[in-house]
């Protein structure tokens, strides 16, 4: 990779921090998310104090992590996915991706600023509720090695789940109809639920033997398990079992999703350089 290249996909990178972070429709959804967590805070702390709906300032707090992260993790790899999902269908539908023809510019970079351009506004209002959050682990909910671990998740998964949807819009001829649910959702949210009932299939005993019993290395594919898995307890106990041998559960999701996402970049980059190829 040139220097030239790296500028260009700092350029397209740039272009879509400008458009998420300019005042207007950005804005708003930044408000918006910030008057939820405030909302969820005082909601559960009314619960608490006059309903008795936990047993301890602790317990309330990290359902108040669980609820803010949870809605990160809801909006990053179902929204963010969406968009991620029109992307390079919809610039060549209009015809933008030809520019390449001309520049020249590296397909890596330039998928990589997709990857992590279309979603940013969802990773930034992962940002916005990091106070709310924060406040979590200073009454002693969440510890700070979880707080780390599961942003970490968020990231890994939100990487993850935005190649492999950048990649499959590169498949498409144009982008969908206003109105019309992508194809693209419908399937990556298949793949995204799948392993839920085939995790309930390997519960036999061919599964048990194989992968071990409670959590295994396909849970490390479902961004909730991961998340309640660390908001619940000390990082450390959160393990999964690869052939009968446990390890550590945060560890494994991060370096399998970190590992979906190169393939899939890497996929995602042919596709776009296949058709910047000069005729």
């Amino acid at each position: 990779v040139e220097v030239r290249d790296v500028v260009v996909g700092a350029l397209e990178l740039t272009r879509y921090i400008r458009v998420h972070t300019r005042k207007g429709k950005a804005t708003s959804y930044y408000t918006l998310f910030l008057v939820l967590c405030l909302a969820c805070v005082v909601v559960n702390l009314v619960a608490w104090q006059y309903y008795g709906a936990y047993r301890s300032i602790e317990t309330c707090f990290r359902s108040v992590f669980f609820q803010i992260v949870g809605a990160n993790f809801v909006l990053l790899l179902v929204v963010g996915t969406h968009a991620c999902g029109e992307s390079v269908a919809q610039e060549r539908q209009s015809n933008t991706l030809e520019f390449q023809r001309i520049t020249g510019m590296n397909p890596y970079v330039l998928a990589l600023g997709k990857i992590l351009g279309v979603p940013l506004v969802h990773y930034l209002l992962a940002v916005v509720g990091m106070p709310f959050t924060m406040l979590c682990v200073l009454s002693g909910g969440v510890s700070i090695l979880g707080f780390v671990a599961a942003y970490l998740v968020l990231a890994a998964s939100g990487l993850f789940f935005s190649s492999l949807s950048t990649l499959m819009s590169s498949f498409r001829r144009e982008a969908s109809s206003r109105g019309k649910t992508s194809s693209v959702v419908l399937v990556i949210m298949l793949l995204w639920m799948g392993p839920w009932f085939f995790m309930a299939t390997i519960r036999g005993p061919w599964g048990s033997a194989l992968l071990g019993r409670g959590a295994n290395v396909l849970t490390c594919l479902l961004p909730f398990h991961s998340l309640y898995a660390v908001a619940q307890g000390d990082v450390s106990q959160y393990r999964v079992a690869l052939f009968g041998v446990e390890i550590n559960g945060v560890l494994m999701t991060l370096v399998l999703n970190l590992l979906l996402f190169l393939f899939f970049w890497a996929g995602t980059a042919r596709r776009i350089g296949s058709d910047s190829r000069p005729v």
